[in-house]
Formats: structure tokens, C-alpha cells, sequence
């Protein structure tokens, strides 16, 4: 399994856009809470949550 890696940036604005990650600072969603960690070889944004470590979105 190959992981790539794009700009950051975008990578949070798709998760948003399709509702993966929220801009509400109140929503357990919130993308303030990850860090993007690559993209998988099936071409799925990974996201890591900072304070669980879990992939949860």
C-alpha cells in the first residue's frame, strides 16, 4: 500500500466540502482537531484526530 501525500490545504477544504470535517470550532468534527497524514492508495484523505491519535473521520 503506497501512501502520497498532497497539499494539505485542499485535502482539509474536500473534507469539508463533503462534510468529513467541519469549520464548526463546536462540532466533534471540528478540522482544528486533525492533522491530515497522507492519502491512502485508494486515494481516501487520512485524518488523525491530535488528541486520541485515532482516525476517526
Amino acid at each position: 500500500a503506497t501512501m502520497t501525500w498532497k497539499d494539505s490545504q485542499q485535502a482539509f477544504e474536500y473534507a469539508i466540502e463533503v462534510g468529513r470535517l467541519s469549520r464548526d470550532r463546536d462540532a466533534d468534527n471540528y478540522a482544528g482537531k486533525y492533522m491530515y497524514m497522507g492519502t491512502n492508495w485508494n486515494g481516501d484523505d487520512l485524518f488523525k484526530n491530535v488528541d486520541t491519535r485515532e482516525y476517526d473521520v
